[in-house]
């Protein structure tokens, strides 16, 4: 098992991170970075603007 799968924003792993703010408003796009793992993240720039 690899540990890099940890979302970098809240220090959970990506998969629990993408989970959880999946359930929730903008949040997710915390995860975006993890994207290129198992699940597509919408990269949501309005962060970054």
């Amino acid at each position: 098992m690899t540990d890099d799968l940890t979302c970098p924003m809240c220090d959970s792993p990506a998969y629990v991170c993408h989970a959880a703010h999946t359930d929730g408003p903008g949040p997710r796009i915390h995860c975006r970075a993890a994207s290129g793992h198992n699940f597509p993240v919408p990269t949501d720039d309005s962060k970054d603007s």
